[in-house]
């Protein structure tokens, strides 16, 4: 019983993962949709560089909190795998360790889900400094 509990949790995990994605990008977007907003609609009691400045501001920390959460679950996801691989050792077959035997036999080499998944909050964050760099040094006019 505590095996299918490892293995829901592992599985419930990923989809918890998955889910924080799904969050961060939709913030990000509603990040870059007001600023798309605010550069169409100045406004007069708010200069239009201070209130862009302030939007990548928080993109840049949405992708760090992004990034985050990401090696934090990864870490999570990874201990619970160990815990596992570690329970299944009192059983007569092990299909988790088996399954990862047959992977490594057969030379399949599949990319770390987290080095993919990270390119895009890397790739948001890096958007956001430049974007506010130039703003900052008034190479950016808006």
């Amino acid at each position: 019983e505590l095996y299918k509990v490892m293995g829901q949790s592992a599985e419930l995990g990923i989809d918890r993962r998955q889910a924080l994605n799904r969050f961060y990008f939709s913030v990000f977007v509603a990040i870059f949709v007001s600023i798309s907003f605010v550069i169409q609609t100045p406004s007069e009691t708010f200069p239009t560089v201070v209130v862009v400045s302030a939007a990548l501001v928080l993109g840049l920390l949405d992708s760090i909190l992004w990034l985050a959460n990401i090696f934090a679950a990864r870490r999570l996801n990874a201990s619970k795998y160990e815990a596992i691989c570690e329970l299944e050792k009192e059983f007569e077959y092990a299909p988790f360790t088996r399954e990862w035997e047959f992977h490594v036999a057969a030379g399949r080499n599949f990319p770390q889900f987290t080095l993919i998944e990270i390119l895009l909050p890397a790739a948001l964050a890096s958007i956001c400094l430049v974007l506010f760099s130039l703003v900052a040094l008034g190479l950016l006019t808006l």
